[in-house]
């Protein structure tokens, strides 16, 4: 290709003589191909065509062929030569290829001629043949059209010439019904092109328009249609077969056999035609005997349904009559007794044999039970006999009754029944016995019998109906006797033990129960007297509702013990808490016993449970009396050393120091001489440590002698705008250091109250001085005091420093506690100014409190009588001898609901705390637990009743007032004392308190005090809700 390019570039070669090389080298290689398949041919001409189309193929490549090559073959001569010699073959090879596929054309024309007179012959020749087999058909074969019209017809029975019923149609000579089931078969046949299988009957008269009169006769058809052709209005072929003389032998025999049937089926036993032991009819009593219908039985063998008991299992080969007794076998399995008897008959020219089958089950199991009970009868350990319904007369009797009465079975016999019952006996009137049966079957009685000997034995009796006695024409009675003596004796010692274990039940105060395992139900003989209730809870529950009793730490423990009984060991469990009618908690001793059946499973636990409260209450009372014990002891040493501290405090530490701040004020006055300016701000600072010393002491002791019960009030009327106005100008060069407004606001309503000045001074102080202490320069702190009501009034100290967290709230009002511990504490202080200022203000009558948030500043409260209250001792702690003071832990989010009803229990002796908000309630109940919770349902959130669990759960033993609601949750109405409404008035509230308080052992109810509304020792605990709003 390379040299063919560089020829055609360099002009050696033009591109006309390349492209006429490509065009002839491409017609001599279509030559060749041509070539070969002419050469296969067998034609005239084939062959010779072929090589002629092959030596112009070779030619045409052996002379162009040079051209497109890169190499020479020949010389230009032989090209040339080539060339002229493919011009001459190229005429004459197309023309012998064109006479090649003539000769092929005419040829296969001929062949297809031939094809198509051969098959018209064959046609001829299976028309011929299919016309022959037609006229000779024993059945009558007819082609119809469409419409049914009759276009061909090999013979009719009785018609001489079937020509003339062509071109009829086929329905005109058949009944009105077989003539509708045709034209519905044959549209079926044409529109499906399948076939179809009816039985025609033509109407009586339908052809005597033939020429054979006699051919009216009526005769059946069975008919079988086919659809020939789908060409033009198409064809359908109909073959008929004559049944007309099998219809008239069916008919005889269902005559026959319907003859048959009325006659089998009055008769009860069952009947059976059989021929060569192949059933050819049966009656209904047969069918009936063996559960299956007669058309399940006809056609089937006799010998495969019937057993005979004797050596010939049909009887098939006896000549003459045959008796002998067999078994069938009934479709639903069981076995049916019959006695055969079979004889030979003729008919028709037919021997067969007729087989009658009588059911004789019931005999055979009437005397198996005879001899059955006849085997029981005699060998009966009871005592039976069969007696005269009329008199009681013994007919017969079993060994067992005779060797009870001591006698013979003859002597027995005879004998009336009543002679061997002692006087008394239940069956001794006879005539009460007949009264008896008239009624009811059977009887049973308890009676005395008498043996021979004289001695008598219990037993127990069952007289029942039996049947008919022929001979005296009266009813039959079976009497079964059986001795009860072991029984009797039984049954005396098992009452002699119930009698002597209901004594022991009744006279113990242990709770006894039973468990059982299958049904899951504990069923309490006796209850613990604890834990019976008014409303008397039932002897039965479930075993999850008996868990619900058990303390929720112990029911664990409870479980493990259930587990072991039930793996078959006992097991005692001490120390469990059950809860007791009142809602509180019993200390039980739990033994459980298992008990089994006789499989050896464990299906029920007996189980006691022993009150054991008072001993652990005495235990604990040990313990808590040691410890008190040992509290007082270190308390009186405490005391002793804490009294010679103070004294060494007040001698030791307050002479001198008066001393030190007596010159330090002697020379700052210059009484001694002028002092330099350096010096004077030395001497100042002595006087400023000296005195906030001094005040520490005095913090100190009026703390000492607070606890100790010995802080004294002096009540005196006090101008209130004037002595918070004062403690204010006090302070305010302190304010003014740090640029802190100090402002003072006085409720006008309050006027003059009666109280100690100085302690309120004090507490005034205390107040004023943490504020400014913690508020930060240029701040504010605020004095506002506002009247509550009649009784009291109340100070608030309000600044915006740096506020308290809330987890530290709880660490305020301690002694010695502080926010801010450690040497690098950036605010000086003891701790003692808060727990001073609690114990003077609670000491007062009245109550603290405060509220603070971080980074926001803080409010503190201090709630005070405006009249002194009555005097009350203020004991030191830890003292024994102290009587009890019932606690009250009131809840509501209601301030002045919450004031009315402090008031109102303070005044009755009740030592008083006030929570707001649910966090707050469960947290006083946990840290100090109350003897009674007074709570507002109101404030315990959208879900009331599961904070009620939560709240009862952390109370304990704690009694429950619900206050401000209807009625008590229908889970907890066991746990909830009283329920009353705010509007039920305050005596009310008072009795329900008084009520439902739990009081200790030897403690009596608190007596009112004389002022009403001034004597309670309240703390109000400052809570934060969810959306951040402060409790009052």
């Amino acid at each position: 290709m390379k040299g063919l390019v560089l020829d055609v570039l360099t002009g050696s070669q033009s591109p006309m003589e390349v492209a006429q090389a490509v065009v002839v080298v491409a017609m001599g290689l279509f030559l060749v191909v041509v070539a070969g398949r002419n050469l296969k041919e067998p034609y005239p001409f084939g062959r010779p065509a072929g090589a002629m189309l092959l030596v112009s193929g070779v030619l045409a490549v052996v002379w162009q062929g040079p051209v497109l090559l890169p190499f020479r073959f020949g010389s230009e001569e032989s090209a040339g030569a080539a060339g002229v010699l493919f011009f001459m073959a190229v005429p004459l090879s197309v023309l012998l290829f064109v006479l090649t596929s003539f000769s092929t054309r005419l040829r296969e024309r001929k062949e297809s001629l031939e094809t198509v007179e051969r098959q018209k012959a064959e046609l001829v020749a299976a028309e011929a043949h299919l016309r022959s087999v037609l006229e000779n058909a024993p059945d009558e074969i007819a082609i119809v059209d469409k419409a049914g019209c009759i276009l061909s017809l090999n013979h009719v029975q009785d018609v001489s010439d079937p020509t003339i019923l062509l071109g009829r149609p086929v329905f005109g000579f058949l009944t009105e019904e077989s003539a509708a089931r045709f034209r519905a078969a044959l549209g079926r046949v044409f529109r499906s092109g399948g076939g179809e299988e009816i039985e025609l009957r033509i109407s009586e008269g339908a052809l005597k328009e033939s020429d054979d009169p006699e051919g009216s006769a009526e005769r059946w058809y069975y008919a079988r249609i086919a659809h020939l052709s789908d060409e033009g209005d198409g064809m359908a072929i109909v073959i008929g077969t004559d049944i007309t003389a099998r219809r008239a032998m069916e008919q005889e025999l269902r005559q026959e056999r319907e003859r048959f049937a009325a006659l089998s089926d009055a008769a009860f036993e069952g009947i059976v035609i059989h021929q060569d032991d192949l059933i050819l009819e049966t009656n209904q009593a047969f069918a009936d005997l063996i559960g299956r219908t007669r058309d399940e039985l006809i056609g089937r063998r006799l010998t495969a349904l019937l057993t005979d008991d004797g050596e010939n299992p049909a009887g098939l080969d006896d000549p003459g009559e045959h008796h002998q007794t067999g078994r069938l076998g009934h479709k639903d399995g069981h076995t049916v007794h019959v006695e055969v008897q079979r004889r030979a008959i003729t008919f028709q020219d037919l021997s067969m044999r007729v087989t009658v089958l009588r059911d004789i089950t019931t005999e055979i199991e009437g005397r198996r039970k005879d001899r059955m009970l006849r085997a029981l009868f005699g060998h009966a350990k009871d005592a039976i006999f069969i007696l005269d319904g009329h008199d009681g007369t013994i007919h017969d009797c079993n060994p067992a009754a005779a060797i009870s009465l001591g006698l013979s079975r003859d002597d027995v016999i005879g004998t009336r029944i009543i002679q061997h019952v002692a006087e008394g006996g239940d069956t001794a009137d006879w005539s009460k016995v007949r009264a008896s049966l008239a009624t009811q079957s059977s009887i049973w009685a308890e009676t005395v019998q008498r043996r021979a000997d004289g001695t008598t034995f219990p037993v127990e009796l069952s007289i029942s109906t039996i049947g008919d006695d022929t001979h005296s024409g009266g009813s039959m009675l079976v009497t079964v006797a059986r001795d009860i003596s072991e029984r009797k004796r039984a049954e005396e010692q098992i009452a002699a033990t119930a009698k002597k274990l209901r004594t022991v039940i009744e006279t113990t105060n242990d709770g006894i129960w039973e468990w059982d395992l299958l049904t899951d139900r504990i069923i309490w003989t006796k209850l613990l007297p604890a834990m019976r209730t008014t409303q008397g809870e039932g002897p039965m529950m479930s075993a999850d509702t008996f868990a619900l009793r058990i303390h929720p730490e112990d029911r664990a423990a409870f479980g493990l013990g259930a587990a072991e009984s039930r793996r078959g060991s006992s097991c005692c469990q001490e120390g469990l808490r059950v809860r007791a009618r009142d809602g509180g908690w019993l200390w039980v001793r739990c033994i459980m016993t298992p008990i089994r059946d006789q499989a050896g499973r464990v299906v029920r636990i007996v189980g006691s449970m022993q009150d054991i409260t008072l001993q652990k209450r005495g235990e604990h009372l040990q313990k808590a009396l040691e410890r008190v014990k040992e509290e007082a002891i270190r308390s009186q040493e405490s005391s002793r050393l804490k009294s010679e501290f103070l004294a060494n405090m007040s001698h030791e530490l307050r002479t001198p120091l008066n001393v030190i701040i007596g010159f330090a004020e002697l020379l700052a006055s210059g009484k001694v001489g002028a002092l330099e300016p350096r010096h004077a701000d030395f001497v100042s600072d002595i006087q400023k440590s000296g005195h906030h010393l001094l005040q520490i002491i005095n913090d100190v002791l009026d703390l000492a002698k607070v606890e100790a019960g010995k802080l004294s009030l002096e009540a005196q009327v006090v101008d209130l705008e004037a002595l918070v106005s004062e403690a204010c100008d006090n302070l305010r060069n302190l304010a003014d250091e740090k640029q802190i407004a100090l402002v003072h606001n006085v409720d006008p309503a309050i006027g003059s109250v009666t109280f100690d000045p100085a302690r309120y001074r004090q507490v005034l102080y205390n107040y004023l001085t943490n504020a400014i202490k913690f508020t930060p320069e240029g701040g504010h702190v605020q004095v506002h005091t506002t009247i509550i009501d009649d009784d009291f009034f109340e100070t608030c100290v309000e600044d915006d420093g740096i506020g308290i967290p809330k987890d530290d709230l709880k660490r305020l009002f301690v002694p010695f506690e502080q926010l801010d511990p450690g040497m690098d504490k950036r605010y000086q202080g003891t701790g003692l100014g808060l727990a001073l200022t609690k114990r003077i203000v609670e000491a007062m009558g009245g109550t603290v409190r405060l509220e603070s948030t971080e980074g926001e500043g803080s409010r503190f409260y201090a709630t005070l009588p405006l009249r002194p209250p009555a005097a009350t001792p203020l004991l030191p702690r830890g003292q024994l001898g102290v009587p009890h003071v019932p606690h009250v832990l009131l809840h509501s989010d209601d301030r002045d609901e919450r004031g009315r009803a402090r008031r109102l229990l303070a005044a009755d002796g009740h030592r008083v705390e006030t929570v707001a908000g649910l966090d707050a309630l469960i947290a006083a109940v946990i840290d100090d637990p109350a003897d009674l919770l007074v709570i507002d349902p109101v404030g315990l959130g959208p879900d009331a009743d599961a904070s009620l669990d939560r709240i009862m759960a952390a109370a304990g033993p704690a009694a429950i007032l619900l206050y401000g609601a209807t009625e008590a949750p229908a889970g907890l109405a066991d746990r909830v004392q009283a329920v009353l409404r705010h509007g039920d008035g305050p005596e009310a509230l008072r009795d329900a308190v008084r009520n439902a308080m739990p009081m200790p052992p030897g403690s009596s109810r608190p007596a009112p005090a004389e002022v009403p509304d001034e004597t309670t020792a309240e703390t109000e605990r400052a809570t934060e809700s969810p959306d951040g709003a402060r409790g009052p």
